[in-house]
């Protein structure tokens, strides 16, 4: 004869939660309320008919190859800034596949080159140059 529990044992759930919302639970808890024991009620008398509806979005799961240095720098970077390298992965496209800015329609003033030798003038601009010299003559 098997002995019936009253209450079915827990499971720990784990949760990332911003900081200010840590500090308010810890403060909460200084009253004498556990984490779970607040986390339990707020579950309880939350009102879930107020949460807007979600349209779903499609998901599909991607494969690349990254090199090695690939790998290491978003590993890097995923310890320093705290955001998993799949997060950084998802905001390197997103931002690659932005379309360009636009170009500014106010021209910007070129920087003007130094001054380099005079190009030689065309051949018609040679003769008439000559003619001009010669006093207008044909020959």
């Amino acid at each position: 004869m098997a002995v019936e529990k009253k209450h079915p044992r827990s499971q720990p759930l784990t949760l990332d939660v911003p900081r200010p919302l840590l500090e308010k639970l810890r403060s909460r808890r200084g009253r004498g309320a556990s984490v779970s024991a607040f986390v339990r009620a707020a579950i309880e008398t939350f009102d879930y008919d107020t949460l807007p509806d979600r349209a779903p979005q499609a998901k599909r799961q991607i494969s690349f190859r990254l090199t090695p240095a690939a790998r290491a720098l978003l590993g890097k970077v995923s310890r320093k800034k705290g955001i998993p390298v799949s997060g950084l992965v998802r905001l390197a496209l997103e931002n690659s596949l932005k379309p360009a800015p636009a170009k500014a329609s106010a021209k910007v003033a070129k920087p003007t080159p130094a001054k380099t030798a005079k190009a030689a003038p065309a051949k018609g601009a040679k003769a008439a140059a000559a003619r001009k010299k010669a006093g207008g003559r044909r020959s």
